[in-house]
């Protein structure tokens, strides 16, 4: 897993002011990458708050269950984006967030290890997963 104390969220300030985060409210981070944006939001919220962070990143989102386990305020799903109803609705059947974060793009986990296949110093074995094509 990686380490989150060096890591640096983007334009974190930027985010939690357009985010403008209501203390009992009902947050979604779609990416949860390294976690620094769902922590930070987290601060914000006052126990009855809510905070879903998804991700399809099984790394991330085995490191945001060891993080924020003992949180109640805290559902974690590894999820595409299309799920997302369907998460919040394993929460709180007709949930709606106040605010919702997509941080799009590769985090720095999956750059900085070539194994991960999104290096661009590193060579890394690729794999496919997908069905072979049929000629």
């Amino acid at each position: 897993m990686s380490d989150t104390a060096g890591h640096t969220p983007v334009l974190l300030p930027q985010v939690l002011a357009a985010l403008n985060i209501r203390a009992s409210g009902a947050y979604l981070d779609a990416t949860f990458g390294r976690g620094g944006h769902a922590g930070a939001i987290l601060q914000n919220l006052i126990a009855n708050g809510r905070l879903l962070c998804l991700d399809r990143d099984s790394m991330a989102i085995a490191e945001a269950r060891v993080r924020f386990a003992s949180d109640p305020r805290v559902a974690v799903f590894l999820a595409p984006f299309s799920s997302l109803a369907d998460c919040a609705d394993q929460v709180e059947p007709g949930l709606e967030f106040d605010g919702i974060l997509f941080d799009l793009g590769v985090s720095s986990p999956q750059l900085d290890d070539a194994a991960r296949g999104f290096s661009f110093t590193q060579d890394g074995r690729w794999t496919c997963a997908c069905p072979q094509a049929s000629a």
